[in-house]
């Protein structure tokens, strides 16, 4: 009777799970707001955004991760560990083709496509620029990562080859404006704290930055001291396509106008 009641309470329990799954992370919504891509247990899933059945990207043995989407909405960049480190691929929805972009032994994450769809920016450790790094405390725990060194961002194009280096300032969710010109992204300064902490309080919190790619100039954008890593969402609520982002949502009242 008892392994009955057992085997019972496993089903319903299994059952309960599937229906009402738990930690469903980095969501990312197409550029069209038709669909959310996000990870599940190491598998990439898409779901309609106005709701519906799940549909899963992924199914291997390794963990996937970091989904983004292209401009014209037709292919998802993610992280996989597939050959060991993690390394981007690209999944072309039209014909199901994957392929891997990068090879290096460094983990490599995914941040955003360039406008035009032609590159894939991501974040690693391969090769800092010596002119540009920011040298304190970069060899730091990056949690959740856990790589042990601050990131520089790449850029690697849709069809693989060399990454080309943008610059070695420690960044993460870099994203450009339409013209290529302006890239905002938020800082990582290194330390213990998890950014998955609720109500983070400390040194090391994120801070928004807006670089400028002719100039070379950084312009920091919000100084407070909770964790901020909202540039995901922002950018799937279609903020960063137009001309300015509103910061009285970010906790002061003023803007800042990214050119086209």
């Amino acid at each position: 009777m008892k392994t009955i009641l057992t085997i019972i309470l496993l089903l319903t329990t299994n059952y309960l799970f599937a229906g009402n799954p738990l930690w469903l992370r980095y969501p990312s919504i197409s550029p069209d707001g038709k669909n959310i891509a996000f990870t599940h247990k190491g598998d990439i899933y898409e779901v309609p955004s106005n709701g519906g059945i799940a549909a899963q990207l992924t199914n291997t043995k390794f963990y996937e991760f970091r989904p983004i989407w292209s401009p014209d909405n037709n292919k998802i960049a993610f992280a996989s560990n597939e050959f060991g480190n993690f390394d981007i691929f690209l999944l072309d929805l039209e014909t199901n083709q994957l392929k891997r972009l990068t090879t290096h032994s460094a983990d490599e994450y995914p941040t955003s496509f360039s406008p035009d769809g032609k590159y894939v920016l991501f974040t690693s450790t391969i090769q800092p620029d010596p002119n540009t790094a920011r040298h304190t405390s970069r060899y730091t725990n990056t949690s959740p990562e856990l790589n042990n060194r601050l990131p520089d961002l790449y850029k690697v194009s849709i069809n693989g080859g060399r990454p080309i280096r943008i610059f070695s300032t420690p960044s993460e969710d870099a994203k450009w404006n339409n013209s290529q010109t302006e890239l905002i992204y938020y800082d990582v300064k290194g330390g213990e704290e998890n950014k998955w902490r609720k109500h983070n309080k400390s040194s090391v919190t994120s801070d928004i930055w807006l670089y400028d790619g002719q100039s070379k100039q950084y312009t920091r954008l919000t100084s407070f001291e909770t964790q901020f890593s909202q540039l995901r969402e922002i950018k799937n609520h279609g903020v960063l396509h137009e001309k300015e982002i509103n910061h009285s949502k970010l906790g002061n009242h003023r803007q800042v106008r990214l050119k086209e």
